[in-house]
């Protein structure tokens, strides 16, 4: 059996990247051939892609295509139909958090494509609804875990220093965290958040703090993922504002860092999370609520406690261990 990985690939960059770069090493320790055929190029040689994809799919059995919407559709497109034509096994593994609105705007491309693959997998229920509103069946895995000791530090006291690790993009609504930690710092002078990334709203965002004279708000720019731990290490509070999500890897690393979770409850978070059992979970756009959810577990560390403790305990279902059966047969194995 070879497999042949087919994604937007970026190396040290979150998301999708990391899940596909660990799926082909835990594969290659199976003793798996795999390769990597990266569709991640500038739009002017994309016309090629197709060709080249023909000629070195040649010799794969399996096309395990990794995508989400939007502009993240085109390895799916592309794996699915070049896969077709070679008459190859294709399984389609969807990511990201905007599958609603996107199906909905593109029904006969989503309906015609997708029928095409062997097996889509999605990373959580919350995805396998939507899919199954437009009669498409699919199947469960979430996303792979590395769980390494260093990751991880135990908290005794938790001091009011946030961090975010969402791109800085109008999506992750960051200044819904800046605004609730706006509301902490009145109470807490040494409160700190550290913003971790870069996007389209990092001119705005860094305008707006500088405006409303919110001081201890640190904007990192782009971290290489291996570096993530070293600044989860730093905070003891985890914000995620975002306004749509499915199953985002960030959201593992804070649980696996030992943070304690404030987040929103958009889209699949609640099937990852629980509010008050193992997260502090918020409306979308809600920052006086998760400013005092804050407030709350500061004052209430045994709470924050528990939410550590609940969060770490689903942890196994993201390790290798636990995915590697289903995975193999899907492949056939």
């Amino acid at each position: 059996m070879t497999i042949l990985l087919i994604a937007n690939y970026r190396s040290s960059v979150g998301g999708i990247s990391v899940q596909v770069k660990l799926l082909k090493e835990k594969l290659e320790a199976e003793n798996i051939e795999v390769a990597l055929f990266n569709t991640k190029k500038p739009n002017i040689l994309r016309v090629f892609l197709p060709f080249l994809l023909l000629s070195a799919g040649r010799r794969y059995d399996i096309f395990h295509v990794h995508g989400c919407s939007y502009a993240g559709f085109f390895p799916i497109g592309l794996g699915v139909l070049v896969g077709k034509l070679l008459k190859k096994k294709i399984i389609v593994t969807y990511h990201g958090g905007g599958a609603e609105k996107f199906f909905s705007l593109h029904q006969k491309l989503i309906k015609y494509v997708f029928t095409r693959a062997d097996h889509i997998i999605v990373l959580s229920e919350y995805l396998k609804n939507i899919f199954a509103k437009h009669g498409l069946n699919t199947d469960i895995i979430p996303n792979i875990i590395e769980m390494e000791p260093g990751n991880y530090r135990a908290r005794t006291a938790f001091k009011p220093v946030m961090i975010t690790t969402r791109s800085l993009e109008a999506v992750y609504d960051l200044k819904t965290a800046i605004e609730a930690f706006a509301l902490v710092k009145c109470k807490y002078n040494d409160a700190m958040l550290y913003v971790v990334g870069t996007g389209r709203e990092e001119l705005a965002l860094k305008k707006y703090v500088t405006e409303a004279k919110i001081r201890d708000v640190i904007f990192t720019g782009y971290i290489e993922n291996e570096r993530i731990y070293e600044y989860l290490m730093k905070a003891d509070f985890w914000l995620n504002p975002t306004m749509e999500d499915n199953m985002p890897v960030s959201l593992i690393e804070a649980i696996q860092a030992g943070l304690v979770v404030v987040s929103t409850n958009a889209g699949g978070i609640p099937f990852m999370v629980e509010h008050k059992k193992s997260a502090w979970l918020v409306d979308k756009g809600d920052s006086q609520a998760m400013g005092e959810g804050i407030l709350y577990l500061l004052a209430n560390p045994e709470i924050c406690k528990t939410l550590v403790g609940n969060a770490r305990s689903s942890l196994g279902n993201y390790q290798w261990e636990h995915i590697r059966e289903k995975i193999l047969s899907l492949y056939g194995q």
